[in-house]
């Protein structure tokens, strides 16, 4: 099934941090209004532990350089980079 939508966060929990907390429970709850319909959210991060995202699914080991290869290999349509400002300021993406 395609990926309505991928959320991107380098950390997903059991690693510490708000955001991958959030993200994982952004996730949960677009897949819970999206249920019985065509595509569902798509949880990519650099590390943590796929099963803490269930039901959701989850795909680890990709960094933010792998990320357009593993949008285009899901086929979302979006994504949303979930992130604290200037976390990724050494890497062009910063607001």
């Amino acid at each position: 099934m395609r990926a309505l939508i991928a959320l991107y966060s380098p950390d997903l929990p059991p690693i510490p941090g708000g955001v991958a907390d959030h993200t994982v429970a952004l996730a949960r709850a677009m897949a819970a209004l999206q249920s019985g319909q065509e595509g569902n959210p798509l949880v990519l991060g650099r590390r943590g532990d796929p099963a803490l995202a269930a039901p959701v699914p989850c795909r680890v080991g990709v960094a933010v350089r792998d990320l357009p290869d593993a949008l285009a290999a899901s086929g979302a349509a979006g994504v949303v980079l979930q992130y604290v400002p200037f976390l990724y300021a050494r890497r062009g993406l910063s607001p």
